[in-house]
């Protein structure tokens, strides 16, 4: 069985060779549990990383913002299938109003057509996540309720906002009475002066001219009107403890947010994910494909300037948490969960498949522009391959990291899997879906989020 040694020497080399500033990693296995830390979690001060260290975890939030609407469910207060304007009227009088279809289920199946990467920072006063929801609802739908998977960070705003509404507290504090109350949570926290009154490490950007490479980010917290989609500050021990009550691998009944009934429903209640990335979704989670078919759960993270990674092997009682203070740190964290899993359970994840090297040339149908809220994806035919430009918005750079340069395009070459679906040398995926009356797709989809076909095939 695998030591701390082993941990720290698969946690520490990684980290080494991803330039990590800080690190920490727990392992919670059959009732053990493994801490360990490397580097400095705030390189300017001087501080060491420690168990203790908090760590902004970014969209692994989601999970939490999951259990508390969950247990609401299992209060009576709401049920998944109830649609979410029934619960919040105002929504009725959206710009688009395909928002009565969206269920509660919607939100956190990333099934309610809401674009992502819509960041407005309303204020830190208590209406900041009202009126971040209200801002959202009038931004046009990017799909039909129900109609496919896009993750979507603005979903889970309105999850939260939903807790807001039924509970009549703010979700900050729902999260503090549902979730660490019962779990006895030291170090997790939403609101960055919580946070604050114990360690935490302060994130870092990538910087060629810092003899260090890196410095510190401008921006440390998620805007509170997006907190329920990313804003929480955790130990990586602590997420541990959260993640295995998350998933229903608590030892013992005391100290259990949610019921092995609502534990097993949200793992057992999945949608289809198009593409290779992930193998379905459940109520809070992605479930990853593995070579075995063993199940393999958990969820990544990016905020402003740090990085995590969850798995989950409930079969094998493993929870693996590891979380970075590098805005470059989310390969790092997912690779380095994902290599301890296999360490522990010899459980490994479906690497892509490979192209097919039989298709001869790409047809002008996958040519084209397509957009998202927050940026621009153009893709050209060069032979055989289709070379994909996404450019990115300062409302992407700005609004979420704090970068004020303006971002530059990236290049990708894909080529085909099988026709409509393509790969790339990295894994990177795309799919073009929903063929218009002349052939010409007008969705691809990343294996993530769907954009929209602006321009004609050509």
């Amino acid at each position: 069985m695998p030591d701390a040694n082993d941990v720290t020497q698969i946690v520490a080399g990684l980290a080494q060779e991803a330039g990590i500033p800080g690190a920490a990693c727990t392992v919670l296995h059959a009732g053990a549990a493994i801490d360990v830390v490397t580097g400095w979690a705030n390189p300017q001060a001087g501080w060491v990383t420690t168990t203790e260290t908090g760590f902004q975890i970014g969209s692994v939030t989601k999970m939490v913002t999951a259990m508390t609407l969950m247990a609401c469910v299992e209060r009576g207060l709401l049920r998944l299938e109830d649609e979410v304007v029934d619960l919040v009227p105002g929504l009725r009088h959206s710009v688009d109003g395909r928002i009565a279809e969206i269920r509660v289920q919607d939100l956190l199946h990333h099934r309610s057509g809401f674009e992502s990467q819509y960041w407005t920072d309303l204020g830190r006063g208590q209406s900041a996540r009202r009126l971040t929801v209200t801002a959202v609802a009038d931004v046009p739908l990017i799909h039909a309720p129900g109609e496919i998977f896009s993750y979507t960070n603005n979903g889970y705003v309105l999850a939260g906002y939903l807790v807001e509404r039924l509970l009549g507290r703010d979700w900050e504090d729902a999260v503090e009475d549902l979730v660490c109350a019962p779990l006895a949570l030291e170090t997790l926290s939403v609101l960055p002066e919580r946070a604050l009154l114990g360690p935490v490490a302060l994130g870092q950007l990538r910087d060629p001219v810092s003899p260090a490479g890196y410095r510190p980010a401008r921006r440390w917290a998620t805007a509170r009107g997006l907190a329920s989609g990313g804003g929480i500050t955790v130990s990586a021990h602590d997420l541990a403890r959260t993640v295995r009550a998350y998933a229903g691998l608590s030892h013992g009944a005391a100290g259990r947010p949610l019921s092995t009934e609502t534990t097993t429903l949200m793992q057992e209640t999945l949608t289809e994910v198009p593409g290779w990335k992930y193998e379905a979704w459940g109520l809070g989670h992605a479930v990853f494909p593995t070579v075995d078919g063993r199940t393999m759960l958990g969820h990544d993270g990016q905020s402003p300037s740090q990085a995590a990674a969850v798995r989950v092997v409930p079969d094998e009682d493993l929870v693996v948490t590891v979380c970075s203070n590098a805005a470059w740190g989310s390969a790092f964290a997912s690779r380095a969960a994902e290599a301890l899993v296999a360490e522990f359970t010899g459980i490994r994840r479906t690497p892509p498949p490979a192209p097919d090297g039989s298709i001869a040339g790409v047809g002008p149908q996958y040519s084209g522009v397509f957009r998202r809220l927050n940026s621009l994806h153009s893709a050209q035919r060069v032979g055989d391959r289709l070379v994909m430009t996404e450019t990115g918005t300062m409302s992407d750079q700005f609004g979420f990291f704090g970068i004020t340069d303006a971002p530059s395009p990236t290049c990708t070459e894909y080529r085909p899997v099988h026709e409509g679906s393509f790969v790339a040398d990295d894994g990177s995926e795309l799919h073009f879906l929903r063929p218009d009356a002349g052939g010409a797709p007008t969705w691809i989809h990343d294996g993530f989020r769907i954009a929209t076909r602006a321009s004609p095939a050509r």
